[in-house]
């Protein structure tokens, strides 16, 4: 079977001109303590492949077309002529490791531009964006709404794992996020009740107005939810000490955690 290889050019990043897209140099907010650090996909994930190449550059290019087009980015050592492929999966933890613990590895990866507020979190391939000003769940919703985002949604565990780890990162300076010592710092979700009926009125994510998605994953404190019967109760996020979600009145004041969907 006849496989047709790519054309990739080196323009300060990669860039494959069959497919128009652009590959950098990996990094990761995760991997160190909130640090924005080059990093390496790890190798032993699944559905990695590997080949051999001569440069980074035919690398991308191999593993563009072996993926038919499905990557997410590669591995490469020069040193030994080492190319792995690692292509996109969904509702998937990328796993990536600090570039010191596979000596003369250089990784690529390609995605959707995230705008230059927001910060590329290659473990679950989102955009995301903390902001340090106390806002009611309404104004934090058309906050995000009006970056072309939405306030945050939580997937699976993997997401949960991530947004911890980046609001730790992202809440380092907002002090204003702080709610105290027995709680840590608090953001909104775009988390919603509509008049709480009973203990098993649902939840629903609510990223844009009119928009209101079933909750398939939940992490709740303990004890939670708990608001009185006949109010209306938004999401709010607890990191540092509860690392869960707790129910709150939606016109209290938190800081907002803002996410972007990547279509690649």
């Amino acid at each position: 079977m006849f496989q047709v290889i790519l054309t990739c050019v080196m323009v300060g990043a990669i860039e494959c001109q069959t497919s128009g897209r652009l590959y950098h140099k990996a990094y990761s907010y995760l991997a160190v303590g909130g640090l924005k650090v080059g990093v390496c996909f790890d190798e032993m994930m699944e559905d990695v492949m590997r080949l051999e190449a001569s440069s980074s550059v035919e690398c991308i290019a191999k593993c563009s077309s072996a993926t038919n087009n499905n990557l997410r980015g590669i591995n490469y050592v020069a040193s030994v002529a080492s190319c792995s492929c690692v292509p996109k999966l969904t509702d998937v933890w990328c796993n990536v490791t600090n570039g010191s613990k596979l000596p003369g590895c250089v990784a690529f990866f390609t995605h959707a531009d995230c705008p230059s507020s927001f910060d590329y979190v290659v473990e679950v391939n989102k955009c995301y964006k903390m902001i340090g000003q106390l806002m009611e769940w309404d104004a934090a919703r058309l906050t995000c709404n009006n970056l072309s985002a939405h306030s945050l949604t939580v997937d699976d565990q993997n997401e949960m794992t991530a947004t911890i780890k980046y609001a730790l990162f992202g809440t380092k300076d907002l002090t204003m996020c702080f709610y105290g010592y027995s709680v840590g710092y608090v953001f909104w979700t775009s988390g919603k009740q509509f008049l709480k009926e009973s203990a098993d009125t649902p939840f629903y994510w609510c990223p844009y107005p009119g928009v209101n998605l079933t909750m398939n994953f939940k992490s709740w404190n303990r004890g939670e939810p708990n608001a009185y019967l006949g109010s209306t109760n938004c999401l709010q996020y607890m990191i540092v000490y509860t690392n869960a979600w707790d129910d709150s009145y939606c016109y209290f004041g938190r800081c907002v955690f803002c996410e972007m969907d990547l279509v690649f």
